[in-house]
């Protein structure tokens, strides 16, 4: 009866796809999705192979849709299984990154028999991605185009459960960069507009390979170091160097995601630094070839994060494209205080770091860890200094002068002597909270952010410097600008809570003619006076 059942739906679901029933295929393809994770290969061997013939070019577009859902959503099962089953790796911990190039037992022993099939289909599924890319290259179909990336999303859950780096895999990454050129071209340089479907699948294609290429790089890094200089130089060249905020703000959120997580992926990697070689030196027996390509990546890298022309431009790229607030940032700080200012807080205590401005401030650290020579540091002080010399009325001069601010807050925690606190605090932030002429926005912008660093190096004040930041953040409570008030209030929390630490020494006796008859809570008052 379950046989029947399973040969059924694949039955149904290829006539729901060729009658364009899209509803129902899909449902059909979630329901062979969940049973095939299952009782593929010992009790279905035939549903890979099945599924497989159906996505051919020779049959119709509906049916191969229908046959790839299917396909991805097996696929995905049997990955979901695999991560329930792996270890729980801690992110927060500075190894974060060591997993990827030691998988556990657990990791290595989950489902052989899923393994082994994958592997066996592995080198037809990569057939299937390159004629589909090559039909839609070369007639510029959208539908077409649709079906790459279908297919695209089926090798990129493939390859999350394989892990490992086949022949066939590093053929795929060596044509998926060609391709990815290819459509680069086509999303920068198309002349297509924006409603344009074609636009629309070239770029889900593009940021599908991107999804590939960092799942490689993160499970085989090893192997992945023959072709990580071309993916880095165009997810680059894509995000950071050859763009501007126009392009990005066009683009999904979670596609800039995809693009600074590969890069950061990158730098952080531990088989990519210094070390590297002697480290993997006592795991394995030498290999010329792949030392040589470790050594090109840690070239690469330490170039990104320490060179000066490049980490200027990248650092800049960050600040003035993912951290600066956007148009719709703005009007919601004016019309709709709250609002905006839980989207800060969903950014700042989101676990997976999905959102753009986290994800681009995550990149920075990734370089200031990874950067000895305190690049990064460096170039935000530079930025701030050039800032400074700018008309400060300026409505740009305060976003860009915000931007740079909220980096550097950002990163004092991992570079202490990026700015000296107290003499900041001292200098700048206390007139800044104090200044009447920073009351309305967009001026209250740079008083908010005064307020959030006043939070950000609160234990890093001494006494009387504390006391000055709690009387102005309870002045700013009453602040016309709603995030000002808001903001003071986050603030004041971390004053409080900083203030058993910055508490004054217990007051003692004086013997001078001035103070020795005073009561002694009297003579500290006298003194602190």
């Amino acid at each position: 009866e379950k046989e029947g059942c399973r040969r059924a739906a694949v039955d149904m679901l290829l006539s729901a796809a060729g009658q364009k029933e899209n509803a129902i295929a899909t449902q059909l393809a979630l329901f062979i999705g969940r049973v095939g994770s299952y009782d593929y290969p010992v009790e279905w061997p035939a549903l890979l192979p099945s599924l497989i013939a159906n996505s051919k070019p020779d049959l119709p577009e509906d049916v191969r849709m229908g046959s790839l859902q299917a396909l991805k959503y097996v696929c995905k099962g049997f990955k979901a299984k695999k991560e329930e089953m792996a270890p729980d790796v801690n992110l927060d911990d500075d190894n974060r990154y060591k997993h990827r190039s030691q998988p556990s037992e657990d990791q290595k022993e989950v489902a052989p028999a899923v393994i082994e099939a994958l592997q066996t289909e592995e080198s037809r599924i990569y057939e299937l991605w390159a004629e589909s890319i090559r039909a839609f290259c070369a007639s510029g179909d959208a539908n077409l185009g649709r079906i790459s990336s279908r297919t695209t999303a089926v090798v990129r859950e493939v390859q999350g459960c394989l892990g490992t780096i086949s022949d066939a895999r590093a053929n795929f990454l060596t044509s998926a960069h060609g391709v990815s050129l290819s459509l680069q071209q086509i999303m920068r340089n198309g002349g297509l507009a924006k409603t344009d479907p074609r636009l629309e699948v070239a770029e889900r294609i593009f940021f599908k390979i991107a999804q590939c290429a960092t799942q490689a790089l993160e499970s085989a890094p090893e192997r992945f170091s023959a072709v990580l200089a071309e993916f880095l130089r165009l997810y680059l060249d894509h995000a950071l160097l050859n763009t501007d905020r126009s392009i990005v703000e066009s683009t999904l959120g979670k596609h800039r995601v995809i693009l600074l997580r590969f890069i950061a992926s990158a730098i952080s990697c531990p088989q990519y630094n210094q070390d590297a070689l002697y480290i993997l030196g006592s795991q394995r027996a030498p290999n010329a070839f792949s030392d040589e390509k470790i050594r090109q990546a840690r070239s690469i890298i330490d170039d990104l994060v320490s060179g000066k022309e490049t980490s200027t431009a990248v650092v800049k790229s960050i600040v003035d494209n993912y951290i600066a607030l956007s148009q719709e940032e703005t009007y919601a700080w004016q019309h709709e205080p709250e609002t905006y200012i839980k989207k800060m807080d969903s950014e700042n205590y989101n676990p997976d770091n999905i959102q753009p401005r986290a994800t681009g401030i995550d990149l920075l650290i990734c370089m200031v860890e990874r950067d000895s020579s305190d690049c990064v540091a460096k170039v935000l002080t530079e930025m701030r200094k050039s800032l400074l010399l700018q008309p400060q009325m300026d409505p740009n001069v305060v976003l860009a002068k915000d931007s740079c601010y909220r980096a550097i807050g950002e990163v004092m925690a991992k570079v202490p002597d990026c700015i000296e606190p107290k003499g900041w605090f001292r200098n700048e932030l206390r007139a800044m909270l104090a200044s009447d002429l920073l009351a309305r926005f967009p001026m209250s912008i740079m008083k908010a952010r005064a307020l959030w660093l006043t939070g950000i190096v609160v234990n890093q004040l001494p006494y009387r410097l504390w006391v000055q930041a709690l009387e102005l953040s309870i002045k700013n409570l009453h602040s016309d600008d709603g995030v000002v008030g808001l903001m003071a209030v986050t603030t004041l929390t971390a004053l409080v809570s900083g203030a058993p630490s910055l508490l004054p020494p217990p007051p003692t006796m004086h013997t001078n003619a001035q103070t020795k008859h005073m009561p002694q809570h009297t003579q500290w008052r006298y003194q602190s006076s």
